[in-house]
Formats: C-alpha cells, structure tokens, sequence
C-alpha cells in the first residue's frame, strides 16, 4: 500500500546505516504490520519480523511482556501459513529460541499440568528439523537451536534418553553445515559430558574432550562466544584429571 512506502523507504535507509534502535525498530514494524493486508502473503512473515525485534529488547527488559508477545505474533504467522509453506521451518525455529527464553527467564512450571515452554521448545525443534532437507542450509541453524532446547531439558530433567538425542542431533548440525562450528562442537562435548556423568563411561569423556578442543581451535579469537568455548573445555580437562590424576 502506497502509505506504507515512507515507513519502508525510513525503515530500509536506518537499517543499511545501522543506525536504528531497537524501539524504533519496533514502531516501525508495528507500523508496517499495522498497514498490511492480513490476506497479504507477505502478512506472517512481519509478524515474525516484529517478534524478532521483541525478543531483541526482552533480553535487557525487566519483564517477559515482550517475549510472550513475540511468541504469540509467531503463532499467528503459522496459523496464517500453510502446511507446505518452506517459511514455516524459519518461522518454527524462531519460536524454538524465544521459547527457550522463556524458560529461562520463568524457570520448571510451578505446578502439575502447567504448561512449560521447554517442552514446547524442545517439540518445536523436532517438528523444524523433520521439516527441511539434510541439504537444506538452514537445517544446521535448527538443529543447533533445537540441541539448545534439549541441553536445558537434559539439565533440567537429568533424562539419559534426552542426553541421547542431544548427542545424535549436534552431530547431525555438524554434518549439515560448517558455519557456527566451534559453538556446534562445544555444544557436543557438553552433551558428551552430561552422558559421561550419568552412565561412568570414560570413552565419553575422551570424546567429549576432543570435541571442546576442536571447538576451540575452530573459535576466533575475538569470538564472543570463545570464553564459554574455552571455559567448557577446561571443565572437561578438570573432570577427567579428577577421575585420572592425568590429562
């Protein structure tokens, strides 16, 4: 619609520039999603675009308003979006990341039958996963978000069976692309080692070892990610000259 066009052209300039906050990032989408046709098939995926921007301010926001709306935005795009819609795996993906912040921020649900956005998170990436391509380039990024879910869950729930399919589906987002591999990896030696706790079996714990030392190896300096990398290995290394005496 030809009102929308001087909030697009606005919107366009200040992100190529950077030079945009995340309220005003908010306003805009609102604006843009506000002027859009519902019956517009470009309608879901501002939804989603306007959830992104939320989740963006949720994480320095003292309260999850803005995250519960993100959610409830992503729901909306994929009641409005079809079955066989290729967008529906980003659009499920999106929601596996705000739901594992949820869950974060709301902790194991207070009482029997309430619903936990872990559980939903955790379902939501298999539901991702089993929709895209082994050749798919996003199907690394899903796998990852979805092994984040069932990490939190295995920590939570202390489930072998969960550790199991951490293990089978970090090995999968390695295979799949080659982007985020130190994360992947340390994410994997992290696994490992949750089985190596549970089950005594010291091949786990090698194998886990190996996996945090090429997460380092394959993690840049100036990384933000690096100390967490650098901080799970030495937890791996402690862990087994605990058991050892040696490294």
């Amino acid at each position: 619609p030809r009102d929308l066009l001087p909030t697009l052209a606005q919107h366009t300039i200040l992100m190529a520039t950077g030079d945009i906050s995340v309220d005003l990032k908010i306003g805009m989408w609102r604006r843009i999603v506000e002027v859009t046709d519902q019956q517009d098939p470009d309608y879901p995926g501002r939804l989603v675009s306007l959830s992104h921007s939320l989740q963006e301010r949720s994480r320095t926001a003292a309260d999850a308003a803005d995250l519960d709306e993100a959610i409830r935005l992503v729901h909306q795009a994929l009641d409005l979006t079809a079955a066989d819609n290729d967008l529906r795996a980003i659009y499920l993906v999106s929601l596996v990341s705000m739901l594992t912040a949820l869950s974060d921020r709301a902790g194991p649900p207070d009482g029997a039958g309430m619903p936990d956005p872990l559980d939903e998170a955790v379902e939501t990436g298999r539901v991702a996963a089993a929709m895209v391509r082994d050749d798919d380039p996003i199907r690394g990024a899903i796998l990852s978000l979805y092994g984040v879910a069932l990490l939190k869950q295995a920590a939570r729930t202390g489930s072998l069976a969960t550790i199991d399919e951490l293990i089978m589906v970090m090995r999968e987002a390695l295979r799949s692309a080659q982007s985020e591999r130190g994360q992947r990896l340390s994410l994997l030696g992290s696994a490992l080692r949750a089985r190596f706790e549970r089950t005594d079996d010291p091949a786990d714990l090698d194998t886990a070892i190996s996996a945090h030392r090429d997460a380092v190896a394959a993690t840049l300096p100036d990384d933000p990610g690096r100390p967490s990398v650098l901080a799970n290995y030495s937890m791996c290394l402690r862990l087994k000259f605990g058991r050892t005496g040696a490294i």
